[in-house]
């Protein structure tokens, strides 16, 4: 198993209930879609996260499903530097 440090977001046009959902993400440089990692979290394969510059702490995201589309989301113990929602946009 492989642990792969997310450090961008792209995110989607806001939704018809004004938010945002992720659809892709950058790990070293490289793109990913949701899709695919959904998939490889699925199957047990790789596990990803974020770092908080502050705290040093991690939070692993998980698949998630808002408004009826995949998405991911970070783990609930995460502090506001390192959610998810809170990475840079590409």
């Amino acid at each position: 198993m492989s642990e792969y440090l997310i450090t961008r977001t792209r995110k989607s046009a806001p939704t018809a209930a004004g938010h945002e959902h992720v659809i892709e993400v950058e790990i070293n440089e490289q793109l990913r879609t949701v899709a695919e990692v959904i998939v490889e979290i699925r199957n047990g394969e790789d596990d990803f996260y974020t770092l908080s510059p502050s705290t040093g702490k991690r939070a692993l995201i998980h698949p998630w499903t808002c408004c009826g589309i995949p998405t991911l989301h970070s783990d609930m113990k995460s502090v506001p530097d390192n959610n998810l929602d809170s990475l840079p946009v590409f």
